[in-house]
């Protein structure tokens, strides 16, 4: 039917201008190149748009496209049927219907910085792709989590470690860490212990073989490190096979070892002075020193003609680098050497533990580098702000801060700090008020049934104010709290609320469930007698939160819910009585 209606069009036009036969014949030539080009897009638009969309039609079609922009040259009077040459950046996909670019955050959430028309592909740093293609906060499936991924968290926040696929605090024990004072020391060689991996970068060779070591070819030697060695107080360390390292080597493996998220480096001279005191006769529980020739109070290391390349190509296992020269044990003694930056000695790598992120910046400080703070504890209340944390109203019972959003953690008119402003019609629970969008009703009083507080802190499932959809919204843009501007919440945002109250009673938003005995929240199950009469089929359902997104089917909205223990996405009309959280961005 289109080739039919272009022909007939083209033998009108050949008419009028009396086009030859031969720009005919090349008119139906480019006829047919387009039909085969768009037959898949056509119909596939008729099938989805023309057809079942909107009144469109057949006859609908049309090149004049210019409200979808320069791109569209083929449309109806709703949708752009062939979009091209329009490039989108990164953080855009292409929305063919429009002939626009859309952005990801917009359309998948604040957190989603790659995209397709279907779907999110790509999360920003502290969020993973869920089961719902929906970006969601590592820091919630694991906790003390900086990265991760659906299966696992790949790295922790400051002062932690992951260990068993958790992230486990860091306190400088066990086979490979010692604290001396505030100083965190590795103490076995760097390079003999999962934990004390060498960083990418070094030249890693086998004893005997050779490595040209210099200060740009970072040389390390595995392998049997000296001629005579023995255990005999050496704990679980063997003084027989330590990793040993040039001193360009060592410098570049400590300043690259981030374990635990702390800065690591050589140690100095006034440091390392004290080191033998933590190392002779305590064995496994101290430094585990090795001495080149007693062994009696350590274990045993001398050195060996094995690491081709180095100054002198012996390997020195019982010299320690230091920030500017090395320590070496001999004979029970420790002393300050004087030898080439080209030998290979023994690397250990020190942190400060009294520099945590806490003690730079505070304790509100979760994760930081040398300069600056880079992020806060929400959860008191602050938010990041050029390099330091700051202190916000957010907090407290009625509010909490999740990343940059500050939600109120009550319903709305359960506080005198949430007080619902003036232009709603406030009504006793089993009083009538018919909702509708110009008559705005919230009820107070007895809203649920089968309630507890059984885990919902210090805010009880049991008399938590219900509104319509009209009255939350009207609530939200007319809140002033603070001096900002607040608004209902989108899904988006909402999606990993359920994370931020089960089981966490008043530190959490206090979310109350319908169905289940109050195991992970309050309890608060709708009254069978129908207490927010006028409202749509007159229950009280504040085991939903509104959201701000109209569902794309009816009058009805999107809203969260939790039901036996499960918190998700469902959808109802807004004249039903629920329970309304105000959000707005610090």
């Amino acid at each position: 039917m289109l080739i039919r209606k272009l022909i007939n069009m083209l033998l009108k036009t050949q008419k009028k201008s009396a086009f030859s036969l031969v720009e005919l014949l090349i008119s139906l030539i480019v006829i047919s190149c387009i039909s085969a080009a768009f037959a898949p897009l056509i119909t596939k638009k008729f099938s989805t748009q023309i057809i079942g969309r909107g009144g469109d039609s057949i006859s609908d079609i049309t090149a004049d496209c210019e409200k979808f922009g320069p791109n569209c040259n083929l449309c109806t009077s709703n949708f752009c049927l062939s979009c091209t040459g329009l490039n989108c950046a990164d953080n855009e996909y292409k929305d063919n219907a429009t002939c626009t670019c859309k952005k990801c955050n917009k359309e998948y959430g604040e957190h989603c910085i790659e995209c397709n028309s279907d779907k999110c592909s790509t999360c920003a740093d502290g969020y993973y792709l869920d089961e719902k293609n929906k970006c969601s906060a590592c820091n919630n499936k694991y906790s003390n989590c900086l990265s991760c991924n659906k299966e696992e968290c790949t790295s922790c926040i400051n002062g932690y470690v992951i260990k068993n696929s958790n992230c486990e605090p860091f306190s400088c024990s066990g086979d490979n860490f010692i604290q001396v004072g505030n100083l965190c020391i590795t103490k076995k060689n760097m390079g003999d212990a999962d934990e004390l991996a060498i960083p990418n970068g070094i030249n890693i060779v086998n004893t005997g073989s050779t490595c040209n070591s210099s200060n740009s070819n970072f040389c390390c030697w595995k392998g049997n490190t000296t001629n005579t060695c023995d255990n005999e107080n050496g704990g679980t360390y063997s003084g027989c096979n330590r990793t040993v390292c040039d001193y360009y080597a060592a410098d570049y493996i400590c300043k690259n070892y981030n374990y635990g998220g702390y800065t690591w480096r050589l140690a100095t001279t006034s440091e390392m002075s004290g080191w033998i005191n933590s190392s002779i006769d305590l064995k496994a529980n101290g430094l585990q020193l090795c001495d080149s020739t007693s062994g009696k109070l350590s274990a045993l290391c001398a050195n060996i003609n094995n690491c081709s390349g180095s100054s002198d190509g012996k390997c020195y296992p019982y010299h320690i680098w230091n920030a500017t020269s090395n320590y070496y044990l001999m004979n029970g003694k420790w002393s300050q050497g004087n030898d080439s930056n080209l030998s290979a000695f023994s690397t250990r790598c020190v942190t400060e533990m009294q520099k945590s992120c806490e003690a730079k910046f505070g304790a509100e400080c979760l994760t930081c580098d040398e300069n600056k703070c880079l992020a806060c504890d929400n959860n008191d209340g602050y938010v990041l702000k050029n390099g330091k944390c700051e202190s916000t109203f957010c907090k407290g019972s009625d509010f909490m801060l999740i990343g940059n959003l500050c939600i109120t953690r009550r319903n709305m008119g359960d506080s005198t700090t949430l007080k619902i402003p003036s232009g709603i019609n406030i009504v006793n629970t089993y009083t009538n008020c018919s909702a509708t969008s110009t008559n705005l009703c919230c009820w107070k009083g007895s809203t649920a049934s089968n309630c507890d507080n059984a885990n919902g802190g210090g805010y009880s499932g049991c008399g938590r104010t219900a509104c319509s959809w009209y009255a939350a919204d009207y609530i939200c843009k007319n809140y002033n709290y603070g001096g900002y501007t607040w608004r209902l919440p989108t899904t988006s945002e909402m999606a990993n609320w359920g994370a931020y109250s089960n089981n966490k009673g008043a530190k959490g938003l206090q979310l109350c469930g319908e169905y289940y005995n109050g195991s992970i929240a309050a309890q608060c199950d709708p009254i069978a007698t129908y207490a927010c009469r006028g409202s749509f089929n007159g229950a009280c359902s504040v085991y939903d939160i509104w959201s701000s997104e109209a569902y794309p089917i009816g009058n009805d909205v999107y809203v969260y819910r939790l039901e036996n223990d499960n918190w998700y996405t469902t959808y109802w009309k807004r004249s039903a009585a629920e329970s309304a959280r105000c959000v707005t961005e610090l």
